[in-house]
């Protein structure tokens, strides 16, 4: 791993001077808002919100309404017969399939917490998980672009 440190180190700082040369070509051209709005972008994706942005508009309304209801309860669903539901239900409800919540596990969104014997019998929102329902909704229902 050590003998790849050099050439990403060399990476990241060619990243750096194309980034600063664009950055400098933007001002030059009189464009101070596409200096800040790459920035803006920049950071975003350093940070994951763009990552999670994506995973949110990549998974079915079924796989994020979800997601939203067991981090409202507990961040918690427990498997009742062959739907998935909180512990307590407050509010309106729909029931949950088993699929959605494996694919939720899939994307390490959810992870098993049934225990050695029936690992199924439940599952919680991982902190990715959590990061998504964060950061993933944009405002105003509008489209991630990418």
């Amino acid at each position: 791993m050590s003998d790849y440190d050099p050439l990403m180190q060399e990476l990241e700082l060619e990243f750096q001077r194309r980034h600063e040369n664009v950055r400098q070509m933007l001002y030059e051209a009189g464009r101070p808002d596409l200096v800040a709005e790459l920035d803006r972008k920049t950071r975003e994706n350093e940070l994951g919100i763009t990552g999670a942005r994506a995973t949110w508009h990549s998974i079915s309304q079924a796989q994020r309404y979800t997601l939203a209801l067991a981090w409202r309860h507990d961040g918690h669903l427990y498997l009742s017969g062959k739907e998935y539901r909180p512990r307590e239900l407050r509010g309106e409800y729909h029931p949950i399939r088993v699929t959605t919540i494996r694919n939720l596990c899939a994307r390490e969104l959810m992870a098993w917490e049934g225990g050695i014997f029936a690992p199924e019998q439940a599952a919680m929102v991982t902190e990715h998980g959590q990061f998504v329902l964060r950061h993933g909704p944009l405002p105003n229902g509008e489209r991630f672009k990418g």
